[in-house]
């Protein structure tokens, strides 16, 4: 175009370019010069190089974002017209959703020509007979992946990429059409034919959820074959020559009756199907040019990066506090104070986004009447797993959520930003408290979202997503140069000396008196202990955990400054940082998952650890957000298993005593009087049991919660139940249907299914006037679990979801095997391997002398106690001498 006008403005030249007819016509020419030929791979890329030789011509080597932005979109729709079909992709849905840019211009100019249909009587012959696409849902949102994919990996080297892309997208949303198979599985999956005739008629014929399923299928055997091992565990000079021997037509062919479930997909997704009016087109917006794939098959350094924020996040070494830069491509993904992601939309009452009702639009019974009614306060003791394992679940970063009162004086419901939870006259336990008539709740603060659209209530998690450590060093960018937290020194972390006569004691570092942050009620003398995350001072299980990882930080940055005494106190600090991410990350997957999840789930949500090798399955296109789900509902499973009291033991494992838990809420009183207190109740954390996970919660916190000196608290069981209201989480048989298990729509059919405990059954008919109004917490801690789980398949399916997203979506994982400063040295992803909680707690504890392996587990004859010296210290010879590159930026602020 510009070296047929010379003497037209690039403004001129990018206008031609956006008209549709130009694009056709180029089309149109390069096909009509290659009628008759083999499509496979070296063709396609010829015809590649041929447009790309064109548009460089005209507009010379240096071509400015906006510019190629407009050459990828006349190479997607080149590649659309050879019939190159890409599954619509869940996140891509998502994506399209919260009106993104990038998506939505795509989509609104590949509709725009799609739904021409005299553009495809002008192709070759052999073209003519094929509609590739039902709709144009699908083309849209493939589109905008491909030319983001072809960005990445460079502009004639692009078409290599193409198969293997097709090859790997197609995994995640076969997962959807899988789980609707599953409901109906009685039908085999039928080979399709190529044809459009073939596929509509089979279109006509089946249901849309097995259709979708048996597309799926095919797809997924027929790439299985074509691939039979992932591309990047092939050596590099080898992986060439396989993309090489894929040949497009086959591809295309078995993709095509893909067609038909990316168009369902996008449809329940809620993705609108009406065409935009001129007023409403979007003007050109600059690309995302990540990378987005559902497999980082090009190299993270390869990525075309052009903005200032994604080049610096390219180049870092380390974590920010706040979590942002982690995503390359999106770098607010993750990060503190980011919204909570959903599975499912809002149910939420009216315009103004109230509380859930029940199906019909009346209000739902008092969520202290629900949880006095399902939920016993006569806890079982659990048969295998300690207390240590309920206060390692506590510890890992979890959503954090704003505090204030809500009740008025006197008792009664203040309706200003409130929902306090109603307290019935016939309260078993409040109502020996008459002036208890309402419990103090506050709605979560609604947040905004990134395009500042407007829609349905959304709430933040202040704290990163990512296992990272953040409740150690703090989840904010000032926590990198806060002083109650960094002693600037060495790179060790700040302490406190709370037992003069025993200056080696160290504990965390103490805020003035009276300060206890969260809204912390204790009013004594003693002061508040200081973490990355306040709720080290919620309890004493709490203090502990926060006081063994400070210790273990401040171990290995004396470790590493005495193997490395050139170090600056920041190379130290981040080191050690990174290191204890990845043990913490380590522990969770290794110890922690395995305890929670049945073998089949960790297997299903792809969440065992390697024992050699690297993890090549960082998806860059993955979001690690929470989802609210998990943090309201799913995750706090783990207050059934809180035990009444902390056991304290002697070192022959004798019990020498107990803390009742309600006494220690906000209460540091044992840190600070008495040494011993920690090392006897870490033994009794290794040794007492924890609780069943049923429906029942101990007392302490389902009626003496932050109780303190008073002789009533708050329930914690009505706190989640409300909460879950207030975030809108649908019932809890919409969830049952997400993860593809059995429903009922009526209560009797609800007993036949055999899901929850019987007696629970007869008590909801009393409470809740149809199944569709039961809340999702209390059944989800109630559900009848399976074999080697220990909580039921609902709770299983959205917290193995969400683990499965802390990991391949955490471009810091410790056995990410990616190009990039982060990444781990072989000698020092061995070393961490070798973690375990148990050599934590020998190093850290003072005057713990044996302990189990598996301190999750009580002692057994399978895992006894050993001496301290069998569990080993990590050593960090593979860090000593590091050098770091030029490029490599060591600032994580």
């Amino acid at each position: 175009m510009g070296s047929l006008n010379p003497d037209w403005s690039d403004e001129i030249i990018y206008q031609e370019l956006h008209d549709e007819p130009y694009v056709i016509v180029e089309v149109v020419r390069v096909m009509t010069e290659q009628k008759g030929k083999q499509v496979d791979s070296s063709m396609t890329q010829q015809l590649a190089g041929q447009l790309f030789s064109d548009q460089e011509k005209a507009f010379g080597q240096d071509l400015p974002e906006w510019k190629m932005r407009k050459i990828m979109t006349l190479w997607t729709r080149l590649m659309k017209s050879l019939g190159f079909l890409l599954l619509l992709r869940s996140d891509s849905i998502i994506e399209a959703q919260r009106g993104r840019p990038q998506f939505q211009a795509a989509g609104r100019s590949i509709k725009s020509f799609s739904s021409n249909e005299n553009y495809f009587q002008t192709v070759p012959e052999y073209w003519q007979d094929r509609r590739y696409g039902t709709g144009w849902h699908g083309w849209s949102e493939a589109a905008a992946d491909l030319e983001q994919q072809f960005q990445s990996a460079g502009h004639r080297e692009s078409v290599k990429v193409a198969p293997i892309f097709v090859s790997k997208t197609f995994s995640g949303a076969t997962k959807i059409a899988l789980a609707e198979f599953r409901k109906d599985p009685h039908r085999e999956p039928e080979e399709q034919g190529s044809s459009d005739a073939q596929a509509d008629a089979f279109s006509a014929t089946q249901p849309d959820a097995l259709r979708n399923a048996q597309d799926a299928l095919v797809l997924e055997k027929f790439t299985s074959a074509l691939l039979k091992e992932p591309l990047a565990s092939y050596p590099k000079d080898e992986q060439e020559d396989i993309i090489d021997k894929m040949v497009l037509p086959k591809v295309v062919t078995k993709l095509m009756p893909s067609a038909q479930h990316a168009v369902a997909e996008a449809r329940a997704a809620g993705v609108t199907t009406q065409a935009p009016t001129d007023g409403e087109r979007d003007p050109p917006s600059p690309p995302n040019t990540c990378d987005v794939t559902n497999k980082a098959v090009v190299p993270v350094s390869d990525f075309l990066i052009t903005s200032p924020e994604q080049q610096v996040c390219a180049k870092s070494k380390y974590r920010t506090h706040s979590g942002r830069c982690n995503n390359i491509c999106f770098p607010h993904r993750g990060e503190s104070k980011s919204l909570f992601q959903r599975r499912l939309k809002p149910d939420y009452h009216g315009i103004e986004n109230g509380l859930r009702r029940n199906s019909r639009g009346q209000p739902l019974p008092s969520a202290r009447l629900v949880s006095y009614t399902l939920i016993s306060t006569t806890t079982k003791e659990a048969p295998t797993w300690t207390t240590m394992f309920t206060q390692f679940g506590q510890f890992l970063n979890t959503p954090k959520s704003p505090s204030t009162k809500c009740c008025a004086k006197g008792g009664n419901i203040d309706p200003n930003n409130c929902a306090a939870i109603e307290v019935p006259p016939a309260d078993p336990f409040y109502k020996q408290f008459p002036e208890v008539k309402c419990l103090n709740f506050v709605r979560s603060l609604s947040a905004p979202r990134l395009d500042c659209r407007l829609g349905a209530r959304e709430q933040s998690n202040q704290q990163t997503a990512y296992i990272d450590g953040s409740q150690i060093y703090g989840f904010a960018e000032s926590n990198a140069t806060e002083v109650p937290i960094r002693s600037f020194s060495k790179g060790e972390l700040l302490t406190s000396t709370p037992f003069p006569e025993h200056p080696n004691f160290k504990g965390l570092p103490k805020l003035a008196n009276n300060s206890c942050p969260n809204g912390g009620v204790k009013t004594g003398i003693k002061p508040c202990l200081y973490a990355g995350d306040g709720r080290c001072n919620v309890q004493l299980g709490l203090q502990t955990m926060h006081t063994i990882w400070l210790r273990h930080h401040n171990n290995l940055a004396a470790t590493m400054g005495s193997l490395n005494p050139d170090w600056s106190d920041e190379i130290i600090y981040e080191e050690v940082r990174a290191i204890v991410a990845a043990q913490l990350q380590h522990i969770t997957y290794n110890e922690w998952l395995p305890v929670l999840l049945a073998d089949e789930d960790l297997t299903k949500w792809n969440l065992k650890l390697q024992t050699t090798g690297r993890f090549n399955g960082y998806n860059i296109s993955s979001d690690a957000g929470l989802t609210n789900e998990f943090s309201t509902a799913a995750f706090r499973v783990g207050h059934t298993m809180v035990a009444e009291s902390f056991a304290q033991m002697d070192g022959d494992f004798h019990a020498t005593g107990q803390v009742p838990l309600k006494s220690t809420f906000f209460d540091t009183d044992k840190f600070h009087d008495e040494q011993n207190v920690m090392v006897e109740v870490v033994r009794g954390m290794t040794k007492q049991k924890g609780k069943e996970v049923d429906n029942s919660v101990t007392q302490q916190l389902a009626g003496h919660l932050f109780a303190g000196k008073a002789k009533f608290g708050q329930d914690l069981v009505s706190l989640n139940i409300q909460r879950g209201r207030d975030h809108g989480l649908p019932n809890y048989m919409e969830w049952r249907k997400l993860c593809g298990l059995k429903t009922a729509d009526t209560f009797m059919k609800l007993r036949k299914l055999n899901i929850l405990p019987t007696e629970m059954v007869d008590q909801l008919p009393l409470i809740y006037e149809s199944v569709k109004d039961i809340d999702l917490y209390p059944a989800g801690i109630a559900e009848i679990q399976g074999e080697g789980g220990i909580i039921g398949p609902t709770f299983s399916c959205i917290i193995g979801e969400q683990f499965q997203r802390l990991r391949s979506a955490d471009r810091f994982w410790y056995e990410n095997d990616l190009p990039l400063p982060s990444r781990l040295s072989d000698d020092q992803l061995s070393a961490i391997r070798e973690t375990s909680l148990a050599s934590i707690l020998c190093s850290t504890v003072e005057g713990l002398s044996s302990v189990q392996p598996k301190v999750f587990l009580t002692a057994s004859a399978r895992n006894p106690r050993k001496d301290c010296s069998f569990h080993r210290t990590i050593s960090l010879k593979a860090w000593k001498g590091m050098t770091f590159d030029d490029d490599d930026d060591l600032d994580s602020r």
